[in-house]
């Protein structure tokens, strides 16, 4: 968690300096700090490697994941681009079926650094991609006044301010008691951090990496909060179904992978039916309304930020939605952490077992599974049952919530506009002099 929150952070962050280095060059060196981030992870011999390495790796990611969907924005006209990102969330939901389960399977047999070391031909693609194909409009500036309009100071702000808060809210309660003020102070830091960053970059910064004013639309801050939510519902799942299959059915790591398949294939499908609908109606809010499949939610939020967006913005509200959708991620493990874990010690205490325990809930799977079946067992599994249903009812709560924010907020905006964009790939350019 700690690690990933440096995926997060940087996503808003590193679209600042695009129109400065360049699309390719950021994507680039997003890919290559990915692959380093990697091969640190891999000869890692302690935690603190392994966690450094993991630190690098999200660096480089969350750069990819942002500029991916930045560069789309740039050469791909608004009604057009559902086809070109059902793409992007095809790859995806395939990562997510594989990745957990090669993921528990190397994991089951002591072989854990092939998860890091099977990436390595897919970065390797990617920069060999990124290259040949992503030829975008070059800046000529000099390498002093690249620096100078980057927002250093809001960059600061804001990384400071939002790890404080994240790695401090998944420690709170299990680490650390939540009334010890080392466990306050952190998290208040990093609420006050946040709030004066949001005035920096509307006061003080000449190039604020965050557009304050995509927040200023009450329907573009409806949908923001809805992609939110829905990530909480969507990413406590992944994360915490697994969880539940181990500590309450018993299963092993490969087969708690299994189980997410048909949560995640569901995925494809829908895509695919809101990618036909959204082209050709050239509207978003029927998927939004429905919040009937992840799929739908998932495709339609996106282009609603879009199409609320003003069309010079459109690569700002895509790379705040990687952030809030990644963002959501954390918030969503974070969160389901905490019930999960302090819910586990309530049901613990009240049948007398062991309450350290729910300090250490994921390693403890473990040692339960090893232990032969007897009263014992069965009393452990069922406190665990007891703490995912409060779990299953919190994530029931924000469906609700999320569904009357969009039903009563979010508004319909015209997806039929022309592309504007000074960035375009070097084969347009040439047929425009033509």
């Amino acid at each position: 968690m700690a690690s990933s929150s440096f995926l997060i952070i940087f996503q808003p962050f590193i679209v600042s300096p695009f129109d400065a280095f360049g699309r390719r060059q950021l994507l680039f060196s997003s890919l290559l700090l990915l692959m380093i981030g990697k091969i640190v992870c891999c000869v890692a011999q302690n935690f603190r490697m392994l966690l450094a390495g993991r630190s690098v790796q999200d660096v480089g990611g969350g750069g990819a994941l942002a500029l991916v969907l930045v560069v789309m924005t740039d050469i791909v006209p608004l009604r057009q681009r559902t086809k070109c990102c059902s793409l992007i969330q095809f790859a995806w939901v395939m990562g997510l079926i594989t990745g957990p389960m090669a993921g528990g399977g190397f994991a089951e047999h002591s072989i854990w650094r092939w998860i890091f070391y099977i990436i390595f031909p897919f970065c390797a693609i990617g920069i060999a991609i990124v290259n040949v194909v992503v030829r975008l409009k070059a800046q000529r500036a000099t390498l002093p006044e690249r620096l100078l309009k980057t927002d250093w100071i809001g960059a600061f702000l804001f990384i400071s301010s939002t790890c404080s808060f994240l790695i401090d809210i998944t420690w709170g309660g299990t680490q650390y008691p939540w009334d010890r003020w080392w466990t306050i102070v952190p998290i208040v830091l990093g609420v006050v951090g946040i709030v004066a960053t949001l005035c920096w970059e509307r006061y003080g910064a000449s190039q604020p990496f965050l557009r304050v004013w995509l927040f200023k639309d009450h329907a573009a801050m409806a949908a923001y909060a809805c992609t939110v939510l829905q990530g909480l519902l969507m990413f406590s799942h992944l994360y915490y179904l697994p969880m539940y299959l181990q500590s309450v059915q018993g299963y092993g790591p490969t087969l708690s992978g299994v189980g997410l398949v048909p949560i995640i294939g569901g995925l494809i499908p829908t895509s695919i039916i809101v990618r036909s609908l959204m082209t050709k109606l050239g509207r978003y809010r029927w998927a939004i309304w429905s919040d009937l499949a992840m799929g739908l939610v998932l495709m339609s939020l996106n282009f609603a930020l879009q199409a609320l967006a003003k069309e010079h913005d459109g690569a700002y509200a895509a790379a705040m939605y990687t952030f809030m959708r990644t963002f959501r991620m954390s918030l969503g493990v974070a969160i389901g952490g905490v019930v999960v874990r302090n819910r586990l010690l309530v049901h613990l205490a009240a049948q007398s077992l062991d309450e350290h325990v729910a300090k250490k809930a994921e390693a403890f799977i473990v040692v339960l599974n090893s232990m032969p079946d007897g009263p014992i067992v069965s009393a452990y599994r069922a406190a665990y049952t007891e703490a995912f249903r409060n779990l299953f009812k919190v994530l029931l709560a924000a469906i609700a919530v999320s569904t009357g924010i969009a039903s009563a907020l979010i508004k319909h905006a015209s997806m039929d506009r022309a592309l504007d964009s000074e960035h375009v790939l070097d084969e347009q350019r040439k047929d425009s002099n033509l």
